[in-house]
């Protein structure tokens, strides 16, 4: 099973199997977070690959993972891919006062708007911190990154927040090599 993500629009996937598979019939299933986003059924009809797309569109921001089953319900092969959907929320913050004094009581106004730039109703949560005492690197690992892609990976993500903050054929080079090497989990081999 050969997968790629770099279009914007679609993942892309191509099946092969040995002549003496083709006439199986095989299903591919999808999912993000372990709810089913993807099912789709095929057979080879004689050819050597078959390929089709999985619209990007209707998936959440997450690691997909793609698994090929044979009709007997055995897993065949497996492919981490991360989608962006670009629909996180947009949080502003407005402090209201410019003279504050330690230990004052502050109000802060806090905006949240969805992709489309609609406000949304939300339940917030605030951490206040010396600035001085907290240096924050600009890859480093934060709330999006832990969500989406860390918490689904096993292993070292070195600089985990750029796959969020630039979306340049580079960068999405960069995470497919992440998925391919941090990709398989789910299928014990030993057990086929």
């Amino acid at each position: 099973m050969l997968v790629s993500n770099i279009d914007d629009r679609n993942i892309k996937v191509k099946v092969q199997a040995t002549e003496n598979l083709r006439g199986k019939k095989f299903y591919v299933i999808g999912h993000i977070h372990n709810e089913k986003y993807y099912q789709g059924r095929f057979e080879f009809g004689g050819k050597l690959l078959v390929d089709f797309e999985i619209p990007k569109n209707k998936l959440p921001t997450g690691v997909f993972k793609l698994t090929l089953f044979s009709e007997d319900g055995i897993p065949m092969a497996e492919r981490a891919i991360f989608n962006n959907s670009n629909n996180e929320l947009k949080i502003s913050a407005k402090i209201d006062g410019s003279n504050t004094a330690p230990k004052d009581k502050i109000k802060v106004d806090i905006e949240v708007k969805d992709s489309r730039n609609w406000p949304v109703a939300t339940g917030v949560s605030a951490a206040i911190t010396d600035a001085d005492k907290f240096s924050k690197y600009e890859n480093s690992s934060t709330i999006l990154s832990q969500l989406y892609l860390e918490s689904d990976l096993k292993g070292y993500i070195e600089n985990p927040s750029l796959f969020f903050n630039n979306s340049n054929r580079a960068t999405k080079f960069r995470l497919e090599l992440v998925m391919l090497t941090h990709g398989w989990r789910k299928i014990n081999w030993q057990k086929y």
